[in-house]
């Protein structure tokens, strides 16, 4: 599983090294699929953000990019070239429409059940105890 190498001290922070994580590896996909014939080599790729202010960043607000943020410039002119180059478009979505939002999260159980509905999973339902059900693997 895949960790991200540097400790964050902010969830500004955080947010902001995964978005540059992201662009990265999509723009290495996102050549591979042109490479293969997949995608059209003018496709432009919509990545959805719950923060508001890293798309603000994006779009050339400076607010995000304050003293406690400095050592994310590079990352942050990274992000933003591939934005502005229109090879990547970032737009805000509600938190609470974030399919994934129940892989990192406590939610309840509505949000986990409208969740895994969209991603197509659904839950087994076993009656019986799991004694029961481990006499029956063992036959």
């Amino acid at each position: 599983m895949w960790k991200q190498q540097a400790v964050s001290t902010s969830t500004a922070e955080a947010e902001y090294k995964a978005l540059c994580d992201l662009t990265s590896e999509r723009l290495w996909l996102r050549q591979w699929t042109i490479e293969i014939g997949i995608v059209e080599a003018n496709c432009q790729i919509l990545i959805w953000n719950d923060k508001q202010s890293c798309i603000n960043t994006e779009n050339g607000d400076s607010s995000f990019n304050n003293k406690r943020m400095k050592h994310v410039d590079i990352q942050l002119h990274f992000v933003r070239e591939v934005v502005q180059s229109k090879d990547f478009q970032l737009q805000n979505i509600r938190s609470e429409s974030m399919l994934a939002d129940f892989l990192t999260k406590s939610v309840n159980k509505p949000v986990l059940e409208s969740a895994l509905s969209a991603l197509s999973v659904s839950i087994l339902k076993v009656r019986g105890d799991v004694g029961k059900l481990a006499e029956m693997s063992q036959d």
